[in-house]
């Protein structure tokens, strides 16, 4: 077994250092869905209408764990509005403490995906404490020292993925093991997840992965429909689903 690309790959400070041309997404505003009040539900947002043609720029960025307070609360509270009822449905149950402890686990790697400045939101964050601005602060670092902090953009949506050997018993290759994708419901179907995944792939190349794993409900008609039809992915051989109608 063999970890020096996982340890290569965990050791870099920014992912996307080779790839920052890709890192920005144009979208029409009218592809987004709407709730039928004319406005974003997650940052209340003013919109176009859905006929308009304007473009809306979204931008990636990455960052490690652990994620600043505010922006780790947002990504809990975007899978739970996501995946909380599909989770409380399965076998595995909703779990909000083990989500919490996956998110922060110290490999965790992630890509966040914001959107244009938010006045709410700015609103929201006028009144945080003095914890949180250094959280905003640390976030501000781990992205580079762009000019715009993370607390004046609303989340679009994040991914969770980490660099990993395939398989704990008999592990064999290095991966880049994707955990989730969370796209807030007003941006799915804009080419978020398309282009979350497609960076993924290109960071498992430079870090000479052996593959991209991940793990999908199979009752997730949407997310399976996603990988197998529109990404090319294919059910692994040591996928559960090919032993005992996993």
């Amino acid at each position: 077994e063999t970890r020096d690309n996982i340890v290569a790959a965990n050791a870099a400070t920014n992912l996307l250092e080779e790839i920052e041309c890709f890192s920005t997404i144009q979208i029409k505003q009218g592809r987004k869905k709407f709730d039928g009040t004319g406005k974003n539900t997650r940052c209340n947002k003013q919109l176009s209408s859905p006929d308009a043609s304007e473009n809306s720029q979204l931008q990636i960025d990455f960052c490690r764990s652990p994620l600043p307070k505010l922006l780790f609360e947002e990504c809990i509270d975007l899978f739970e509005r996501n995946m909380g009822l599909m989770y409380e449905n399965s076998s595995w149950g909703l779990n909000l403490k083990e989500k919490k402890d996956e998110i922060n686990h110290k490999d965790a790697r992630f890509l966040i995906v914001t959107g244009p400045p938010c006045d709410e939101t700015i609103k929201e964050f006028a009144q945080i404490d003095e914890q949180i601005v250094s959280d905003k602060a640390a976030m501000t670092k781990d992205l580079n020292q762009q000019g715009d902090t993370y607390g004046r953009r609303c989340l679009v949506a994040f991914a969770h993925f980490r660099f990993e050997l395939d398989d704990e018993e008999f592990p064999t290759d290095e991966v880049l093991y994707l955990y989730e994708i969370q796209i807030d419901k007003d941006f799915q179907r804009c080419g978020v997840g398309h282009s979350l995944v497609s960076m993924m792939e290109a960071i498992a190349i430079k870090y000479e992965m052996k593959k991209v794993m991940l793990t999908v409900f199979k009752s997730n008609n949407l997310a399976m429909n996603f990988y197998l039809n529109k990404m090319d992915y294919i059910i692994d051989d040591c996928s559960p689903s090919n032993y005992e109608d996993g």
